[in-house]
C-alpha cells in the first residue's frame, strides 16, 4: 500500500525554496573555501529580528563551507537613540557624527556592548561560534584623529573647519587576532571603535573600518603573490609591479570605472573582474615579449619586458584619467589605492530629481531630507523614499546621492 503524506506533514514551501537556493549556491560558495570575506552589517538592518536571523544563518553557512568571515557592524541609529534617551544632542558634519568625550563613551558602550553581543548571540543561535571584539582589543585597529571637516556656514555660506572630536580613521590593522580566531573556527564580530597612539578611544565609521580590515587582509595576499613570483622565477626582483601585473590590473579597473563599462557580470562585481582581465593580459604580453628571442625564456628579459609594460600602462592610465571627468578619476584612483566603495551599478531615476539636486551643496539635502540614513565620504543614502524609476517603471524606495567636494554629483535609485 502506498503511503500518503498527511497535509500537516507537508514540507514548508518557504523551507523548500530556501533549500533549493542553497543547493544552487553551494558550488559557487565552495569556490571561495579558505578565503576571507569581510561583511559589513549596517545599523539600519538590525531592527528586524527575522532579518537578523537570516543574516546569522548566512554567516554560519559561509563559515561551514570553509569561508572565513569577519563581521564589521555599524550602529548609528542605535547610538542616536541612546543619545536621545540620555538627552545628548547629536550633530553630523559630512556624514560623520561630531563626537565629544561623553558621546564617545556612549558610542563605545552601544557598539562594543549591546550591539556587538547581540550579533554574537544571533550567530550562536544559528549554530555558529563568534567572539565580539572592538578595534581596541588586542591592538586590532590603530586610529588617528580625523582632521576638521570643512562646512559652509548656513548664514554666510563661508566654509569653516569643524572639529569632529573623537572621530578617527584607521591607520594600521593588526590582523593576527583575526587570523587566530578564524583558524580556531570562530567568527570575529568587530565593533567600529579604535584606539589612538595617544590612548584615546575613537569612533570610526563602520564602512571605513570594514575597508581598512579588508585592505589589511588583501595586502597580505599581495605580499604572498610577490613571494610566489620570486620563488617561481628565482629572482628577488620579481614582483607583481616589476612584471607589469599590477599595472595591468590597475588599467583594467581604471577603464571599467572611467569609461562606464559594465561593473556587474554574472553576479560578480566587474571591478575585480576587469582587474583580473587586465592582470592576465599583462602577463600574456610580458611572456610573449620575453619569448620572442630565439635563445628562449630569460628571467632578466622577462623583468625588462615587465618594467617596460609597467611604464606603458602607467602612461595609458594617466591619459585615461585626463579624458575622464573629475569624479570618475577620483573613484578610479581610490580603487587603485585599495578603496572598495566604488559603486557596481547605475540605475536612472526621474531626471527631475537629478536636475534639482545635481551640483547642489549637501546642506540642501540636509534641509530637505534631514541627515542621511547612511553616509560615507562618497555617498549619502536615504530610505523611505518614493522616486520614479524611469527605466523599468515603478518607484525606488531608496535614493543614493554621490558626493564630490561637498556637492551632489549623481543621483542613483535602489529598490
Amino acid at each position: 500500500m502506498r503511503a500518503r503524506m498527511n497535509s500537516k506533514h507537508a514540507p514548508d514551501p518557504a523551507l523548500l525554496a530556501k533549500a533549493e537556493t542553497l543547493v544552487e549556491a553551494l558550488p559557487y560558495m565552495q569556490r571561495y573555501a579558505g578565503k576571507t570575506f569581510v561583511v559589513k552589517y549596517g545599523g539600519h538592518a538590525m531592527g528586524d529580528p527575522e532579518a537578523a536571523r537570516d543574516f546569522a544563518e548566512d554567516v554560519v553557512l559561509m563559515k561551514a563551507v570553509g569561508i572565513n568571515v569577519v563581521v564589521v557592524h555599524g550602529g548609528g541609529p542605535q547610538i542616536g537613540a541612546m543619545l536621545k534617551k540620555l538627552g545628548v544632542e547629536s550633530q553630523f558634519i559630512g556624514g560623520l557624527r561630531v563626537t565629544d568625550k561623553e558621546t564617545a563613551q556612549i558610542a563605545e558602550m552601544v557598539l562594543a556592548g549591546s550591539i556587538n553581543k547581540e550579533i554574537v548571540g544571533w550567530i550562536a543561535g544559528a549554530g555558529g561560534r563568534a567572539v565580539g571584539i572592538s578595534g581596541k582589543d588586542g591592538g586590532l585597529v590603530l586610529c588617528e584623529k580625523v582632521l576638521g571637516k570643512r562646512e559652509a556656514d548656513p548664514n554666510s555660506g563661508i566654509e569653516r573647519n569643524v572639529d569632529l572630536g573623537f572621530v578617527g580613521d584607521p591607520v594600521a590593522v593588526d590582523r593576527s587576532i583575526l587570523d587566530t580566531l578564524a583558524n580556531n573556527g570562530i567568527i570575529p564580530v568587530v565593533a567600529p571603535v579604535g584606539i589612538g597612539a595617544d590612548g584615546h578611544t575613537y569612533n570610526v565609521n563602520a564602512d571605513t573600518m570594514a575597508g581598512a580590515i579588508a585592505g589589511a587582509l588583501v595586502g597580505a595576499s599581495l605580499a604572498a603573490a610577490g613571494v610566489v613570483l620570486q620563488a617561481m622565477l628565482r629572482n628577488p626582483l620579481a614582483t607583481p609591479f616589476t612584471l607589469g601585473v599590477s599595472a595591468g590590473a590597475s588599467l583594467g579597473a581604471m577603464l571599467a570605472i572611467t569609461l562606464g563599462l559594465p561593473l556587474g557580470m554574472l553576479g560578480v562585481l566587474g571591478g575585480p573582474v576587469a582587474s583580473l582581465v587586465g592582470a592576465l593580459g599583462a602577463m600574456a604580453i610580458v611572456y610573449f615579449l620575453a619569448t620572442m628571442r630565439r635563445e628562449g625564456l630569460s628571467t632578466n628579459v622577462l623583468l625588462l619586458a615587465g618594467v617596460t609594460l609597467n611604464s606603458l600602462f602607467s602612461a595609458i592610465i594617466l591619459f585615461v584619467q585626463f579624458l575622464a571627468d573629475p569624479l570618475q578619476t577620483f573613484q578610479a584612483v581610490r580603487w587603485v589605492m585599495g578603496n572598495l566603495e566604488v559603486t557596481s551599478s547605475r540605475v536612472a531615476v526621474d531626471k527631475r530629481i537629478e536636475l534639482i539636486y545635481r551640483n547642489k551643496p549637501t546642506n540642501l539635502l540636509i534641509k530637505v531630507f534631514g541627515y542621511p540614513d547612511q553616509a560615507t565620504s562618497n555617498w549619502w543614502s536615504y530610505g523611505d523614499m518614493k522616486v520614479k524609476n524611469i527605466q523599468e517603471g515603478g518607484y525606488f524606495s531608496k535614493v543614493h546621492f554621490q558626493i564630490y567636494n561637498g556637492h551632489v554629483y549623481r543621483v542613483i535609485g535602489a529598490p
